[in-house]
C-alpha cells in the first residue's frame, strides 16, 4: 500500500507563517498611521457639526448666531486654537475646548473676520471662509464653508 502525502512540510508551514507575519505588520503600521491621521482631524469634524448646528439653530429660532474663538468661553477672542464659543444674542449655546498642544487652527474668510455669523436666513456673514488645521507634525486639513453654509473638507 502506497502512503499519500496530504500535508504540507514543516518548512512550508514556517515559510508561510513568516510571510503572513511580515505582511501583516505592513498593514498594522499603516492603519494605526492612518488612525493616527484621523483622530488628529477630529476636532476639525466636530468644528463642522457645531457649525452646522448654528446655521439650522438661526433657522428655526430667526435669530443671529455667532461663532468665534474663546479662550476663556465667555467672550469672544482671536486664537482658535484656545477655543470656541457659540453665542445666540450673548446668550451661551455651547464651548469647542482647546486644540492639543501643536495644533493650529485659522480662519480666512472673505472679507476678513475672525469669526462667523449666522443671519435668521441661514447665510454667513462673509462671501467664503476657510478653516485651515495644522497638527504638530505639519499636516494640514481645511474645512471650506460657502455663503450659504455648506460645507467641505479638503487635504492641504
Amino acid at each position: 500500500m502506497k502512503l499519500l502525502n496530504l500535508g504540507f512540510s514543516l518548512s512550508e508551514s514556517l515559510i508561510v507563517i513568516a510571510l503572513i507575519a511580515i505582511t501583516s505588520s505592513f498593514a498594522a503600521h499603516s492603519l494605526s498611521h492612518s488612525l493616527q491621521k484621523e483622530r488628529q482631524f477630529t476636532r476639525l469634524h466636530e468644528l463642522a457639526q457645531v457649525i452646522l448646528y448654528a446655521k439650522n439653530y438661526a433657522i428655526s429660532h430667526k435669530q443671529n448666531i455667532k461663532l468665534c474663538p474663546s479662550q476663556n468661553h465667555t467672550t469672544c477672542q482671536e486664537d482658535w486654537s484656545q477655543g470656541a464659543i457659540l453665542l445666540a444674542n450673548k446668550t451661551l449655546l455651547l464651548s469647542l475646548p482647546a486644540l492639543a498642544t501643536g495644533h493650529q487652527l485659522k480662519l480666512q474668510a472673505f472679507p476678513s473676520s475672525n469669526d462667523l455669523q449666522f443671519n435668521p436666513l441661514g447665510m454667513l456673514n462673509c462671501n467664503n471662509g476657510k478653516f485651515i488645521y495644522s497638527t504638530a507634525n505639519g499636516e494640514t486639513r481645511s474645512l471650506l464653508i460657502s455663503k450659504t453654509g455648506r460645507i467641505r473638507f479638503s487635504d492641504s
